[in-house]
């Protein structure tokens, strides 16, 4: 167990935090190479683990030796296998991660002082640790906010952190939307590149200004390599052909003594573009509620305005104390997905959305495996990560795959920048600087080559 790096010839990346891996997926398939995930909860991991670690060839992480395929913490992989790390610094082009959220979400308590929040400061570590060429984080637009519990927003620490660590970095809010995913989703983008790479240029607002349009070209790509347009996907466009009006009941196959639908056939592009050549679809058990339950979801459907959150409104005995529910509009995204499958209601029937429905909001394909529960409840909740809330928690892969793309533009910008800065210079260049521009197209050529 040497803690040997494989060789590999696209742009590789580490993802922190990883999930059930819906991060690695989109980087994955935008040309990116997965190095190591990193996943605390075992659920989670085993998700991951099916579809990207023992999963299709293509999409293989090219595993470090010497660490484990299994699931573990960031503080295992900075003190349990740090000398793992140091070999791998250096030699990773991408850090990509969301650290958990639900101390910094509406949606949440938005607790302040919530011990996972020090996790942001782990993943500053990692960074340092690694050095790599570009660091990509992801989080809910809470992270912006100010709390009672600070007079600093944890976006500003985090972003005062990473300048420490030798990385400038620009932020902005990313909607899901807008990259062909089936729900708003708002979500707080950090982006930094290592300074000692790209001196040579004036950085600041050029960064950002290269970043925008680095970022349209990415979602673009996205949009026309699936087929979609500009226009929003709305939720019956992600989930019509999962509807049970009309369909054929048999067991579940992977919920013994439970239904599902006899799938037919995708029908619009956004569900033929997932679909592919799936044979089987994991996960897709309907939910058995109680008449009261039915009749409640019916009259919710039929009352209250599509799209928005009626958990708070007082509905009388169809009420409940619920902070969010909403019955999801069948002509728009649909709101942002949390880790509690009855806040969101079918459009159109009186149920609860499938995990096969929820992964197609958040653009999982439909090969893609989720292992583990289905739900938990209790005081489990806080301890385990079922299906429905390894889905809520993940990164929407065509959000992933949008970034992966925008960041080798972003990459193949700066090195064409810092040549023509360079070129610019007296005639009579120092060796360092004519080794600098061999380096710097060089690298044009890797990120071109990531391309093929």
């Amino acid at each position: 167990m040497s803690g040997r790096v494989r060789r590999v010839t696209k742009p590789c990346f580490v993802d922190l935090f990883a999930g059930c891996g819906g991060l690695s997926l989109g980087l994955t398939d935008s040309g990116w190479q997965g190095m190591l995930a990193v996943e605390k909860d075992a659920m989670a991991f085993g998700t991951l683990h099916s579809n990207l670690v023992e999963g299709p060839q293509r999409r293989r992480y090219a595993w470090i030796e010497g660490i484990p395929k299994k699931a573990f913490g960031i503080q295992s992989l900075l003190t349990t296998y740090r000398q793992q790390l140091k070999r791998l610094a250096g030699k990773v082009d991408l850090i990509a991660g969301g650290p958990p959220c639900q101390g910094f979400s509406s949606a949440g308590r938005r607790n302040g002082a919530d011990p996972r929040n020090q996790l942001l400061l782990q993943y500053v570590k990692v960074v340092a640790a690694l050095r790599p060429k570009f660091i990509l984080m992801e989080n809910v637009r809470g992270i912006a906010a100010k709390h009672r519990s600070s007079e600093e927003a944890y976006a500003d620490i985090l972003l005062r952190k990473l300048k420490e660590a030798g990385y400038l970095c620009v932020a902005r809010i990313v909607k899901a939307a807008d990259c062909g995913v089936p729900q708003e989703r708002p979500r707080y983008i950090v982006l930094g590149v290592r300074a000692a790479d790209f001196s040579i240029i004036t950085i600041g607002d050029t960064l950002q200004k290269l970043w925008e349009e680095a970022l349209d070209l990415g979602r673009k790509r996205l949009l026309r390599e699936r087929g979609l347009t500009a226009k929003h996907v709305s939720c019956r466009e992600a989930i019509s052909d999962l509807e049970t009006t009309g369909k054929t009941m048999e067991p579940c196959l992977d919920a013994p003594g439970r239904l599902q639908i006899k799938y037919g056939r995708p029908i619009t592009t956004y569900q033929k573009a997932l679909h592919g050549n799936a044979a089987i679809m994991d996960s897709m058990r309907l939910a058995r509620h109680s008449s009261a339950t039915v009749s409640r979801f019916s009259w919710l459907q039929k009352h209250c305005e599509h799209g928005v959150n009626v958990g708070s409104l007082d509905l009388g005995e169809y009420g409940n104390k619920k902070h969010t529910q909403v019955v999801l509009h069948p002509n728009r995204p649909s709101r942002t997905l949390t880790t509690l499958p009855d806040d969101l209601i079918h459009y159109s029937e009186p149920r609860i959305l499938t995990v096969r429905e929820y992964a197609r909001l958040q653009s999982f394909p439909d090969w893609f495996r989720f292992t583990g529960k289905y739900t938990t409840g209790g005081e489990l909740r806080t301890k385990e990560c079922p299906r429905y809330t390894q889905i809520g928690n993940a990164v929407a892969p065509f959000v992933g795959q949008a970034l992966g793309y925008a960041i080798q533009e972003l990459a193949k910008k700066i090195a064409k920048r810092e040549v023509q800065v360079i070129r610019k210079r007296s005639a009579r260049r120092p060796k360092r600087e004519v080794r600098a521009v061999r380096a710097t197209q060089n690298s044009i050529r890797v990120w071109r080559a990531a391309e093929q």
